[in-house]
């Protein structure tokens, strides 16, 4: 992969990819606050509650992955509206494929995923661990979720196994643990006023991350060997998956 000096070409489409995010992002935000908008919530101050813990500020990542691999199989937006939802309230409105969806949503939050990834995570604070074992975290802690939320996208198109699947599983392992990796090369290096929080959590808090076990480099290493693989993996999917390889280099690349 080139990493030189970027051409001309290449700044406009990393602009326009930028643009897409943003329209995802903008168009969770809408579907989200649709949502919100309760006849009677019960009180106030519960619906202001309930706004701030859903429309409080958010990457949106994993609603734009949703959002990102339906189109790349040829879905209309309207159709992965749902899952895009789910994947950020972590709940499931009415799809054709949602016994499928809760399948895979309680699969990426339960012990093997989110819940059991953060369980060892608060286990770990002061303990020193394997680089393996460290990976292992990281993929259930956040990559499950954002794995489900590549394949909460291709279930919304239609598609739910075959050598497609097969890819976007692969893929979302890769990116969602290069995610995770490049979280924790921010949380010593980033810019707090990029990033929006202050860095050095982790480490004031005793916990092992990526870096802290094998050293800045190595973790960037290893951003960069995910990413590349998570792009090698959607080859089954050809020109379909250009928006994905661009998100594959957003995540490895970003500073927030």
């Amino acid at each position: 992969m080139n990493t030189g000096t970027p051409r001309s070409g290449d700044s406009a489409d990393a602009a326009a990819f930028a643009a897409r995010v943003a329209e995802c992002r903008a168009r969770i935000e809408g579907v989200l606050e649709r949502a919100l908008a309760l006849p009677d919530p019960g009180t106030a101050r519960l619906r202001e509650a309930m706004r701030y813990s859903v429309l409080g500020a958010g990457k949106r990542l994993r609603p734009t992955l949703v959002y990102l691999t339906g189109e790349a199989l040829g879905a209309p937006l309207e159709q992965l509206d749902s899952a895009a939802a789910a994947v950020e309230l972590i709940h499931v409105n009415s799809v054709a494929q949602r016994l499928e969806m809760i399948r895979v949503l309680a699969r990426a939050t339960g012990t093997s995923g989110m819940a059991g990834g953060q369980a060892v995570d608060l286990a770990a604070v002061g303990q020193t661990l394997s680089v393996a074992a460290i990976e292992d975290m990281h993929r259930r802690k956040t990559g499950a979720l954002i794995q489900a939320s590549v394949l909460l996208g291709a279930l919304a198109a239609g598609v739910s196994d075959g050598p497609g699947m097969a890819a976007l599983e692969r893929f979302g392992a890769h990116v969602g643990l290069a995610f995770q990796i490049q979280d924790d090369i921010l949380d010593v290096e980033g810019d707090p006023r990029v990033l929006g929080k202050s860095t050095g959590a982790d480490a004031a808090h005793a916990k092992p991350t990526y870096p802290s076990t094998v050293g800045l480099e190595s973790a960037r290493v290893r951003a960069r060997e995910l990413r590349d693989d998570a792009i090698a993996a959607l080859a089954p999917l050809g020109g379909r998956a250009a928006a994905l390889t661009q998100l594959a280099n957003f995540v490895v690349a970003r500073v927030s």
